[in-house]
C-alpha cells in the first residue's frame, strides 16, 4: 500500500542527530532604572544567537519502509519575518527553520516537506520538542517529543500513528540534538 506524503508532520521510527550551533547575542539591556543590580550572573553565559540546526533522522515504519532525512537550518526566534511562529509558541526558548533532503523516502512513497519548523521548550528537568504546521488558521503547534538535555546533547523519543489511504501505520521516533558553540 502506498504511503502519502506527510512525513514532516508525522515521523516513523526516527533516529537522528541534530546539531545546534551559534553566534554572539548582540541584545543589550538599556534599563537604567534597575535598582536591584547584582552579580548573580557570574559563571553564566548568555545563549548566543542564532543557533544552527544540522542533523539527520533515520526513518523506519512498522511496515518496513526506511529512509534517512538530512536537516539543515538555523534559529529564527528573533527574526521579525517569523513573528507568527513566536506568537504561536511563546514558551519556546528556540525556534528553527530547517531545509530537508531528500524530497521523499521509501522509494518515493513518502514525501518529505522541504522545510520544517521546530521549537524547543526548556523545562526544569527536560525539554519539549514541538513541531509547527501552517494551515488556513495560521501556525499551529503540536508536541513532537519529550527529551532530556545532557550537557549539550538533547535526546528524545516519541511514537504515533501515520494515516494514509484509509489505514494507520504505527511508528516510533528517536532523535538527538547536539548543541555546540
Amino acid at each position: 500500500m502506498r504511503l502519502l506524503p506527510i512525513l514532516a508532520l508525522l515521523g516513523c521510527n526516527t533516529t537522528g542527530t541534530t546539531s545546534i550551533g551559534d553566534a554572539p547575542d548582540t541584545e543589550t539591556n538599556t534599563d537604567t532604572n534597575d535598582t536591584n543590580d547584582t552579580d548573580d550572573t557570574e559563571g553564566t553565559e548568555p545563549t548566543p544567537y542564532p543557533l544552527s540546526w544540522i542533523g539527520t533522522r533515520e526513518i523506519v515504519f512498522e511496515v518496513g519502509c526506511e529512509g534517512t532525512i538530512f536537516e539543515n537550518g538555523e534559529e529564527v526566534t528573533k527574526d521579525p519575518d517569523y513573528n507568527e511562529l513566536v506568537e504561536a509558541c511563546p514558551t519556546c526558548a528556540h525556534i528553527f527553520a530547517a531545509d530537508t533532503d531528500p524530497e521523499s523516502i521509501c522509494n518515493g512513497a513518502v514525501g518529505v516537506s522541504p522545510t520544517i519548523y521546530r521549537g524547543i521548550i526548556l523545562n526544569e528537568t527536560d525539554v519539549t520538542v514541538v513541531l509547527f504546521g501552517n494551515g488556513d488558521n495560521g501556525w499551529t503547534v503540536s508536541i513532537e517529543a519529550e527529551g532530556e538535555l545532557d550537557e549539550k546533547m538533547l535526546a528524545y523519543y516519541y511514537d504515533a500513528e501515520y494515516y494514509s489511504g484509509g489505514d494507520y501505520y504505527y511508528y516510533e521516533a528517536f532523535g538527538e540534538i547536539q548543541i555546540f558553540e
